[in-house]
């Protein structure tokens, strides 16, 4: 069908489909005869059909046209223009291979038309005790690959009826690979099975085992697939990070399938869960090919169409200016691969480059790749972006070094502290340390703006500053700083139901201007205390085993001495469920489950994540008076899930991850710095569920669909609904999801997603 497309859209553009009468023009049918009937001279009947493929604008569908000849010989058919046709032959013994053609005007010299005698297969079945016999089976039949020759046929199926348990088909003949499936049975194959006109070839019993299996193939460029050497390994997919137990490590370790190929490339999986899953091939000598998501459902076949290919490895080589990190010491360089986990990446390992600046990392697959650079101390320089292909020149990594000294301090007192310029957790990071009297130096990999965060035990001080001005000044050698935190200190206990102090508790303040979190254990006495957060409203929250505080907002100004808060823990409930594909559990489904306080529109929403076992399960802690729950799950190769409750479920949840979803494209999305609460971003519902931009990126990387533009994105496999999409600054998105609604300044579109479908939203041009 897709042919037919290509060949309407190319009579359009001869135009050829206006302005042409609906009498028929003469095609000539050639009829050849294949295989070991080449040649033949005795006549074979034949019918010829000619069915409309294709219809112009405009135009009525064409009935079918027939014509009767012989074989060999030609056949001529008088076609309407205008129509794309699919012809083909019908001749007792025989089988032909359907042609498409848009009549004598795309085709003046006629079609071949070629009759392949028919074989005839046959065998019998068997099922385990307590299965129902199948009532028919499939045969899948294309010609075995002979290096430098095309394949005649093609791929095809035929649909052979069972009965007491034996069944017979008919297929053209030649040396063939076969399939052979029952619905609901794992697929029996037979590779190079000569099959000869006339004739019949028996096949055999085949036992039937019901299950699910996953087959493909896997090529190699420039080189010969090893049945050997090549091994293909079929993993279920993790959505999210997670720190398992050893021994749910070990089970979903146990869930990981291994199979070999022959020496066509074939692997075939028998007996894999549903799921979705990650295939990886490797082979001695070749970088490794990888394709994800893998769907695999109950009782069905999964058949990945594209092979994977592995391909020669390619060298990666660094160059880095200056040669040696600036305390004369060898640079060390970290390469990183794509990984199927949304904002990870997979280690490929750390090498040390020389004293010229120089390393080579040798048996990487062509793709993308990320370089970081660090320091002898660790500190992260440079991190950088690479696509990597033969012939890729060399990267080279500038590192305009400036240093970079001042002092800390706490109002007007000098603070001991760590500095991570570029935060500690940045992909760039660099750690220098201020003393007792608050002065630190150090060399940074660039002047401009930097994120630091500060962290200081005694006080305890947590915080980042934003974009803060790192430039020497005219003809100095070296950046000078003075980092003035506000003098701002809130202090309180934690208590437990019972009013007792509870120690060890953790305490998280959300600072108001960076809204980050910062954090402080409760000591022995229940007692903590945070100094040097930005002047505002502070939200504190505390939490410890099972039992977690409601949220309380404080005015903080510097200067201005507050009473000690109290921060009184109560206890969670917990909330379980598993996650289903047809009837069997999914492992490795990231599960985010948040808890909005809707009568309290400044207090933090309870937010919490788990990934399921290897059954699908899972199991979170929320309030137990919880009035508002948010739910959603991101099964890869399946649809998102997103419901919501208002109350908390007395019965576990059984969730059904299904694949009916459709596509949502926003235009544009996200702009700019997320972590800067001016910057605009987008905020998304579907059936009362708040979705926001980062989240959906993620949930397209996880299927294999990342966003490279910024100005696009596009989700698939969305659950079908009622979408609303606005764009508004990153405090109002914010603080659209803590209340439950967007704000009366945000600039909106909606529309409905249908089942399979796909709803493209744009900004509206007006804005309010």
């Amino acid at each position: 069908m897709r042919h037919a497309t290509r060949l309407a859209s190319a009579i359009l553009l001869l135009g050829l489909w206006g302005g042409s009468s609906a009498q028929g023009e003469p095609l000539d049918v050639h009829l050849v005869l294949r295989g070991s009937h080449a040649g033949q001279e005795r006549p074979v009947p034949v019918r010829v059909q000619a069915v409309p493929s294709s219809t112009a604008p405009g135009q009525a569908q064409a009935e079918p046209i027939e014509a009767r000849g012989e074989v060999p010989g030609p056949v001529r058919l008088d076609l309407p223009p205008s129509q794309v046709w699919q012809i083909a032959a019908e001749a007792d013994g025989y089988w032909s291979r359907p042609v498409m053609t848009a009549g004598s005007s795309s085709d003046p010299a006629g079609v071949d038309l070629d009759l392949w005698p028919l074989g005839t297969l046959s065998g019998s079945i068997q099922v385990p005790p307590g299965q129902k016999d199948p009532s028919e089976l499939t045969v899948r039949f294309r010609t075995s690959p002979r290096p430098g020759k095309a394949d005649p046929l093609g791929e095809h199926s035929v649909t052979c009826p069972i009965a007491d348990r034996r069944w017979t088909c008919r297929i053209p003949e030649g040396n063939l690979d076969l399939r052979l499936r029952a619905r609901g049975f794992v697929s029996h194959f037979r590779w190079g099975v000569g099959v000869k006109g006339g004739e019949t070839l028996p096949i055999g019993l085949l036992r039937l085992q019901p299950g699910a299996s996953v087959v493909g193939r896997v090529e190699a460029e420039d080189a010969a697939v090893s049945p050997k050497d090549c091994r293909v390994e079929l993993a279920p997919m993790i959505s999210g990070m997670g720190r398992a137990q050893e021994d749910e490590k070990e089970r979903r370790a146990g869930l990981t399938l291994s199979a070999t190929v022959n020496e066509r490339g074939f692997f075939h999986f028998e007996g894999a869960k549903p799921g979705s899953y990650r295939l990886t091939a490797q082979q001695p000598g070749l970088a490794p090919a990888e394709i994800y998501p893998v769907s695999v459902l109950e009782t069905s076949e999964s058949e990945v169409r594209q092979p994977l290919v592995l391909r020669r490895a390619v060298p990666l080589e660094v160059r880095l200016d200056p040669p040696v990190d600036p305390w004369n010491r060898r640079w060390q360089v970290g390469i990183f691969g794509r990984s199927p986990v949304p904002g990870s990446t997979i280690a490929l390992g750390k090498t040390v480059a020389n004293e010229q600046g120089r390393l080579v990392k040798e048996g990487l697959a062509p793709g993308d790749y990320e370089i970081e650079v660090q320091d002898g101390n660790g500190s992260s320089y440079a991190w950088q972006e690479v696509r990597l292909e033969r012939g890729t020149a060399p990267v080279e990594i500038r590192l305009p070094l400036v240093w970079v000294e001042g002092t800390v301090e706490l109002g007007e007192d000098p603070l001991e502290a760590n500095l991570w310029f570029g935060g500690r957790n940045g992909r760039v990071s660099v750690l220098l340390r201020a003393g007792r009297d608050g002065e630190f130096a150090g060399v940074l990999p660039r002047e401009g703006e930097w994120d630091i965060d500060v962290d200081a035990s005694s006080p305890k001080v947590e915080r980042r500053l934003l974009k803060v001005a790192v430039k020497p000044l005219p003809e100095a050698t070296s950046a000078r700083l003075t980092l003035r935190i506000p003098a701002t200190r809130i202090s309180g206990e934690v208590l437990d139901e019972k009013g007792d102090r509870v120690p060890k508790a953790r305490v998280m303040a959300m600072d108001p201007q960076t809204l980050d979190p910062s954090f402080v254990e409760s000591d022995e006495e229940g007692r903590f205390e945070l100094e040097g957060l930005s002047e505002g409203l502070v939200t504190l929250i505390a939490d410890k085993a099972g039992a977690k505080s409601s949220e309380l907002a404080v005015d903080l100004s510097e200067g201005n001495s507050l009473p000690p808060v109290k921060l009184v823990l109560r206890k969670l409930r917990e909330l379980n469920g598993v996650i289903l594909a047809q009837g069997s559990g999914l492992p490795g489904v990231k599960v985010l489950v948040m808890a909005p306080d809707r009568n309290n529109p400044a207090a933090l929403p309870t937010s919490v994540q788990a990934l399921t076992d290897v059954e699908g399960r899972f199991r979170v802690n929320v309030p137990g008076g919880a009035t508002d729950l948010l739910l959603m799950a991101m099964p890869a190769g399946f649809d998102f899930i997103a419901q919501r409750w208002d109350r908390l479920p007395s019965e576990p949840l059984q969730l059904n991850a299904i694949s009916v979803g459709g596509r949502l494209t926003i235009v544009p999305g996200d702009s700019g710095d997320n972590s800067d609460p001016e910057t605009e971003r987008v905020m998304v519902t579907v059936n009362g569920v708040f979705l926001d931009s980062i989240l959906l990126g993620a949930w397209s990387s996880l299927q294999g669909e990342p966003n490279p533009d910024p100005q696009r994105l596009s989700a698939p496999h969305l659950p079908p609904g009622r979408y609303t999409v606005c764009w508004m600054s990153t405090g109002e998105a914010w603080a659209a999801f803590r209340v439950g609604a967007f704000p009366a300044t945000a600039t909106c579109s909606d529309g409905t997603l249908p089942a399979g479908g796909e709803l493209v939203l744009e900004r509206p041009r007006d804005r309010p």
